[in-house]
């Protein structure tokens, strides 16, 4: 399999293409032969990212800066390990409500018994992480 159709078939940052093309069960690529097809890619790294935070936000209700936060995060630690730039061009440009992110959050927690003054704090915590008015949204229509 060659860079680029990993690229195509998968939304790798470029950290993490490398690392998958020198992993041992993809073809034993020699790290010169990783160097060349890095140096040699076609790729629109902004693309990628938004194409892979489009993936997350299908699956998973966040913040903005959770969300950014698991785009750079190291591949070894659940992420996707592209640059802050990146991760940032995906965020803005991610067709994403994110007032009704954080009162879907409000309402997970409410579920699990939590008060409304609760319920505020933790949308502020880094576990969360939403802006103020984006807390102030979901307050508002927290039924």
């Amino acid at each position: 399999m060659n860079a680029q159709k990993s690229c195509k078939n998968h939304p790798y940052s470029a950290v993490a293409l490398k690392d998958h093309l020198i992993a041992a069960e993809n073809e034993d690529f020699s790290s010169q032969e990783v160097e060349y097809a890095m140096k040699h890619l076609n790729v629109k790294w902004n693309k990628m990212a938004l194409k892979q935070a489009k993936s997350y936000a299908k699956d998973m209700i966040c913040s903005k800066k959770v969300l950014r936060d698991r785009l750079t995060q190291s591949v070894s630690d659940g992420g996707s390990a592209y640059t802050a730039a990146q991760a940032q061009f995906a965020v803005k440009n991610l067709k994403v409500n994110w007032n009704k992110n954080a009162l879907e959050e409000a309402k997970s927690l409410k579920r699990q018994g939590n008060s409304r003054s609760f319920i505020e704090q933790a949308l502020k915590k880094s576990e969360y992480s939403y802006e103020k008015s984006e807390i102030d949204y979901a307050m508002k229509n927290l039924k």
